[in-house]
């Protein structure tokens, strides 16, 4: 319907390229995506806002078991203007495999919306996903029990995709890393 009335201003931006430094609280990376400033960027990791995640496991990674290498990470609206530009990334993404894929950071926009065995979920950026109702579903960082039904409005999540743009693991984060807490 060409309309994408669902997007939300402050949706994260995803960036990806190659880590080319590891320091003690940052992460020098060369930013390959189209979007926000390309080249050198400094992600200022914070601890408790920064999520950063191991895209096979799924699991909470330190930065200093972070090595070179491919990334992924979701930006919020805020980079400074110095050169090169500091911004504290939502979600940061890495061990990613030569051939492999990189879960996505979503913001659910809603509630799920199910529909024969699968629900579909819509993301504050406007992308919707797929999701079978047998979808492996995890918690971050906690050893809680999780359902899809913990997957409301403003909650994040990591979601991993087949060759059919389908979930097939979900990683549900506490809050929504860089959305305002409610």
């Amino acid at each position: 319907d060409g309309n994408s009335g669902g997007i939300v201003s402050d949706a994260p931006v995803r960036i990806y390229g190659t880590i080319t430094e590891v320091g003690e609280d940052m992460l020098t990376v060369d930013n390959q995506s189209e979007v926000s400033t390309s080249g050198e960027i400094i992600l200022n990791i914070d601890p408790e806002n920064t999520v950063l995640v191991d895209a096979q496991t799924g699991l909470p990674v330190s930065l200093s078991d972070v090595g070179e290498g491919s990334f992924e990470a979701y930006l919020g609206p805020v980079m400074t203007m110095s050169l090169p530009p500091h911004t504290v990334p939502y979600v940061v993404v890495v061990n990613i495999p030569e051939d492999g894929t990189a879960p996505q950071y979503a913001v659910a926009a809603g509630d799920l919306i199910p529909e024969d065995g699968v629900y579909t979920l819509e993301a504050t950026d406007g992308r919707t996903y797929t999701v079978p109702e047998d979808v492996e579903i995890v918690p971050f960082r906690t050893k809680n029990i999780v359902s899809l039904g913990d997957l409301t409005a403003g909650r994040g999540c990591l979601i991993w995709l087949d060759e059919n743009e389908t979930a097939v693991k979900l990683v549900l984060l506490e809050g929504a890393p860089g959305a305002e807490a409610a």
